[in-house]
């Protein structure tokens, strides 16, 4: 949480609302968190955070039609924690 918390200017809420989608907040959460777990001193600048959270890819992975169907879980989870990790999406 102080990851977040140092890192994203609106935690884990999206930019036009007060509220944070469960998906959302999955990705985020154990993405982060497993990112952590390999980079403990993982360090990130604000362009790579706001080119993650604007990204057509977090979007991709948390609409509505992202299910909860363990492949799209995965997806995102490793999603989130790969772009931390490489900076980059991995298409």
């Amino acid at each position: 949480m102080r990851f977040v918390s140092d890192n994203f200017e609106r935690g884990f809420q999206k930019e036009d609302r007060n509220h944070t989608p469960r998906v959302r907040f999955e990705a985020l959460s154990v993405g982060i968190n497993l990112a952590l777990r390999e980079s403990p001193q993982l360090n990130v600048s604000i362009a790579q955070i706001d080119k993650l959270l604007n990204s057509d890819h977090l979007k991709k992975w948390t609409t509505s039609d992202a299910a909860n169907n363990r492949t799209k879980v995965i997806s995102r989870i490793h999603g989130v924690r790969d772009f931390l990790l490489n900076g980059d999406f991995n298409d």
